[in-house]
């Protein structure tokens, strides 16, 4: 295959992964927006034979912990990891990095106990707890269920471990990273853009 290609299928999962995320959290967030509205029209009519209380539609930065929104966080990290997964069985013939033979070492080891430490990390400290505009990772709260939220921190855990790095790899190390090694001169050119910019 052509370089060119090759490319494009280095750099497709993550601008997939973006897009596709910023949809579901987007629709998601209109859906609340329209479940907060009716809720507030709701209260008002209510409140009016009552009193004069005056009921306020939430912002975006309320609505983020919103039922309808925490629930996409978990539709966003299914997608991510299933689409990869997918793009892995289906695809990793036409990208050597994906099928040369992995010689198993005791490096292979530590790469494995990294990245299922840097999984049990993301589902149990919760990067995201200090966060209020971020959603927290609950789904046992978020379902109603301590099984279904063990399921969850499951598909979390491997897709972290698995999928996810895989993903990061392609974009960055092989095609990012590589970029900007073989195209030195435009890097240095845009390097220098970016600090006259901040110097003014």
């Amino acid at each position: 295959m052509g370089l060119g290609i090759e490319e494009v299928l280095r750099i497709t999962p993550w601008i997939l992964t973006i897009i596709c995320a910023n949809m579901l959290h987007y629709r998601s967030l209109w859906t609340a927006k329209e479940e907060n509205r009716r809720q507030v029209m709701a209260m008002r009519e209510t409140s009016a034979e009552e009193s004069k209380m005056y009921h306020h539609e939430l912002l975006t930065y309320d609505l983020m912990r919103a039922p309808t929104m925490r629930k996409a966080r978990y539709k966003i990290k299914l997608l991510r990891y299933s689409a990869m997964s997918m793009y892995i069985m289906v695809l990793n013939s036409f990208l050597p990095e994906l099928h040369e033979p992995y010689v198993v070492t005791s490096v292979t080891l530590e790469c494995i106990i990294v990245g299922m430490l840097s999984g049990l990390i993301t589902v149990y400290l919760n990067e995201n707890q200090y966060e209020a505009m971020r959603t927290l990772w609950r789904p046992a709260l978020d379902f109603g269920s301590i099984s279904l939220g063990r399921v969850w921190d499951t598909i979390r855990l491997m897709g972290a471990s698995i999928a996810v790095p895989v993903e990061e790899e392609l974009f960055y190390h092989s095609w990012i990273y590589r970029y900007i090694i073989l195209h030195l001169d435009f890097s240095e050119k845009l390097l220098m853009s970016f600090l006259s910019h901040g110097l003014r």
